[in-house]
Protein backbone atom coordinates (compact mmCIF):
# COMPACT_ATOMS: atom_id res chain seq x y z
CA UNK A 1 0.00 0.00 0.00
CA UNK A 2 1.19 3.57 -0.75
CA UNK A 3 1.47 5.95 2.16
CA UNK A 4 0.48 9.72 0.54
CA UNK A 5 1.36 12.99 1.67
CA UNK A 6 -0.47 15.51 3.11
CA UNK A 7 0.28 17.95 0.18
CA UNK A 8 -0.36 15.41 -2.52
CA UNK A 9 -3.22 16.30 -5.15
CA UNK A 10 -6.30 14.71 -6.30
CA UNK A 11 -6.49 14.76 -10.13
CA UNK A 12 -8.64 14.07 -13.16
CA UNK A 13 -6.99 13.87 -16.83
CA UNK A 14 -3.93 14.78 -15.44
CA UNK A 15 -4.57 18.41 -13.82
CA UNK A 16 -4.76 18.57 -10.33
CA UNK A 17 -8.55 19.76 -8.94
CA UNK A 18 -7.66 21.72 -6.12
CA UNK A 19 -7.85 18.86 -3.46
CA UNK A 20 -5.40 17.31 -1.43
CA UNK A 21 -5.29 14.64 0.93
CA UNK A 22 -4.69 16.97 3.14
CA UNK A 23 -8.28 18.06 2.79
CA UNK A 24 -9.30 14.77 2.82
CA UNK A 25 -7.89 14.15 6.37
CA UNK A 26 -9.51 17.58 7.53
CA UNK A 27 -12.90 16.63 5.94
CA UNK A 28 -13.15 13.02 7.52
CA UNK A 29 -10.67 12.04 9.97
CA UNK A 30 -9.66 15.40 11.83
CA UNK A 31 -12.27 14.65 15.07
CA UNK A 32 -10.07 12.75 16.35
CA UNK A 33 -11.71 11.94 19.46
CA UNK A 34 -14.34 10.63 17.23
CA UNK A 35 -15.07 6.55 18.74
CA UNK A 36 -14.79 5.78 15.22
CA UNK A 37 -10.81 7.13 15.02
CA UNK A 38 -10.20 6.87 18.33
CA UNK A 39 -8.73 3.26 18.32
CA UNK A 40 -6.43 3.71 15.87
CA UNK A 41 -5.22 6.81 17.63
CA UNK A 42 -4.87 4.78 20.56
CA UNK A 43 -2.76 2.53 18.51
CA UNK A 44 -0.52 5.90 17.06
CA UNK A 45 0.05 6.52 20.67
CA UNK A 46 1.10 3.03 21.59
CA UNK A 47 3.27 2.79 18.49
CA UNK A 48 4.97 6.41 18.85
CA UNK A 49 6.08 5.67 22.23
CA UNK A 50 7.53 2.28 22.10
CA UNK A 51 8.70 2.25 18.72
CA UNK A 52 8.52 5.09 15.59
CA UNK A 53 5.36 4.18 13.63
CA UNK A 54 5.61 3.04 10.36
CA UNK A 55 1.79 2.51 8.52
CA UNK A 56 -0.35 1.15 10.36
CA UNK A 57 -1.29 -2.78 9.67
CA UNK A 58 -5.29 -2.66 9.62
CA UNK A 59 -6.48 -5.75 10.85
CA UNK A 60 -3.13 -7.40 11.88
CA UNK A 61 -3.20 -9.90 15.06
CA UNK A 62 -1.51 -7.39 16.86
CA UNK A 63 -1.11 -3.46 15.96
CA UNK A 64 3.37 -3.06 16.50
CA UNK A 65 5.99 -4.72 17.79
CA UNK A 66 8.24 -3.36 20.48
CA UNK A 67 12.12 -2.71 20.09
CA UNK A 68 12.77 -6.21 21.85
CA UNK A 69 10.00 -8.07 19.80
CA UNK A 70 7.17 -8.37 21.91
CA UNK A 71 3.96 -7.83 20.08
CA UNK A 72 1.43 -5.27 21.18
CA UNK A 73 -2.16 -5.29 20.72
CA UNK A 74 -3.99 -1.78 21.56
CA UNK A 75 -7.49 -1.84 22.68
CA UNK A 76 -8.92 2.06 23.43
CA UNK A 77 -11.65 3.60 25.20
CA UNK A 78 -12.87 6.55 26.50
CA UNK A 79 -14.57 8.38 29.44
CA UNK A 80 -16.76 10.28 26.99
CA UNK A 81 -17.64 10.35 23.06
CA UNK A 82 -17.53 12.81 21.26
CA UNK A 83 -21.16 12.35 20.29
CA UNK A 84 -22.55 12.75 23.87
CA UNK A 85 -23.40 15.96 26.28
CA UNK A 86 -20.41 16.37 28.59
CA UNK A 87 -22.35 15.19 31.40
CA UNK A 88 -22.93 11.70 29.70
CA UNK A 89 -19.98 10.04 30.55
CA UNK A 90 -19.08 6.77 29.12
CA UNK A 91 -18.93 2.99 30.96
CA UNK A 92 -15.19 2.29 29.95
CA UNK A 93 -14.70 -1.08 28.11
CA UNK A 94 -12.72 -2.60 25.48
CA UNK A 95 -13.72 -5.44 22.60
CA UNK A 96 -11.54 -8.17 23.14
CA UNK A 97 -13.62 -10.55 20.66
CA UNK A 98 -11.39 -13.28 19.28
CA UNK A 99 -11.86 -12.72 15.72
CA UNK A 100 -9.91 -14.55 13.48
CA UNK A 101 -7.75 -11.69 11.42
CA UNK A 102 -5.60 -12.40 8.24
CA UNK A 103 -3.12 -14.99 9.00
CA UNK A 104 -3.77 -15.48 12.46
CA UNK A 105 -5.96 -18.20 14.60
CA UNK A 106 -8.69 -17.00 16.27
CA UNK A 107 -7.39 -16.39 19.57
CA UNK A 108 -5.17 -13.65 21.23
CA UNK A 109 -2.66 -13.10 19.02
CA UNK A 110 0.29 -10.66 21.01
CA UNK A 111 2.34 -11.21 23.65
CA UNK A 112 1.01 -8.04 25.55
CA UNK A 113 -1.98 -5.85 26.11
CA UNK A 114 -2.21 -2.08 26.06
CA UNK A 115 -5.51 -0.88 27.35
CA UNK A 116 -5.21 2.82 26.38
CA UNK A 117 -8.08 5.47 28.14
CA UNK A 118 -8.93 9.21 26.72
CA UNK A 119 -10.01 10.29 29.95
CA UNK A 120 -11.33 13.90 29.51
CA UNK A 121 -14.28 14.75 31.03
CA UNK A 122 -15.21 17.37 29.20
CA UNK A 123 -15.41 17.68 24.79
CA UNK A 124 -13.46 20.75 25.39
CA UNK A 125 -10.69 19.40 26.28
CA UNK A 126 -7.91 18.14 23.78
CA UNK A 127 -7.26 14.33 22.60
CA UNK A 128 -4.00 15.91 21.66
CA UNK A 129 -3.27 16.27 25.54
CA UNK A 130 -1.25 13.29 26.67
CA UNK A 131 -1.61 14.39 29.45
CA UNK A 132 -5.18 12.95 29.71
CA UNK A 133 -4.60 9.33 28.69
CA UNK A 134 -3.99 6.29 30.83
CA UNK A 135 -2.27 3.35 29.08
CA UNK A 136 -2.57 -0.16 31.32
CA UNK A 137 0.01 -3.23 30.41
CA UNK A 138 -0.99 -6.62 30.91
CA UNK A 139 0.61 -9.64 29.26
CA UNK A 140 -1.67 -11.24 27.61
CA UNK A 141 -1.05 -15.02 28.81
CA UNK A 142 -2.10 -13.57 32.48
CA UNK A 143 -5.26 -11.83 30.30
CA UNK A 144 -6.16 -15.98 28.63
CA UNK A 145 -5.51 -17.44 32.43
CA UNK A 146 -8.05 -15.16 34.28
CA UNK A 147 -10.76 -14.37 30.83
CA UNK A 148 -9.82 -17.04 28.04
CA UNK A 149 -13.45 -16.38 26.29
CA UNK A 150 -14.45 -12.54 27.40
CA UNK A 151 -15.17 -10.67 24.85
CA UNK A 152 -15.80 -7.49 27.02
CA UNK A 153 -14.22 -6.22 29.55
CA UNK A 154 -14.55 -3.15 31.72
CA UNK A 155 -11.54 -1.17 32.66
CA UNK A 156 -12.54 -2.56 36.26
CA UNK A 157 -11.87 -6.10 35.37
CA UNK A 158 -8.91 -5.33 33.13
CA UNK A 159 -7.43 -3.29 37.16
CA UNK A 160 -8.46 -6.48 39.24
CA UNK A 161 -5.21 -8.33 36.63
CA UNK A 162 -2.93 -5.32 38.25
CA UNK A 163 -1.74 -4.65 34.88
CA UNK A 164 1.32 -1.72 34.73
CA UNK A 165 -0.35 1.40 34.45
CA UNK A 166 1.76 3.86 32.44
CA UNK A 167 1.63 7.83 31.40
CA UNK A 168 2.62 7.71 28.04
CA UNK A 169 5.89 8.90 28.52
CA UNK A 170 6.13 5.38 30.47
CA UNK A 171 5.15 3.06 28.21
CA UNK A 172 8.00 1.53 26.42
CA UNK A 173 9.53 1.13 29.86
CA UNK A 174 6.23 -0.92 30.81
CA UNK A 175 5.96 -3.01 27.72
CA UNK A 176 9.58 -3.80 27.94
CA UNK A 177 9.31 -4.73 32.10
CA UNK A 178 5.80 -7.17 31.92
CA UNK A 179 7.16 -10.23 32.41
CA UNK A 180 6.39 -13.02 30.13
CA UNK A 181 6.55 -16.13 31.76
CA UNK A 182 3.17 -17.93 31.08
CA UNK A 183 0.36 -17.54 33.77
Amino acid sequence: MKRYAPSEAFFLDGRGIGLTVSDFWEWGFSELAHSALLGALGEYLVSSAINRPGMRRGWGPYACISPSGRRVEVKTSACIQSWTADDCHSRIWFDMTLDAVLGASKARNSDLCVFAVYTAMSNEERVLDLGLWDFYVLATSKLNCAMPRQGSLTLDSIKRLSPIMARYGGLLDAVESISMRKE
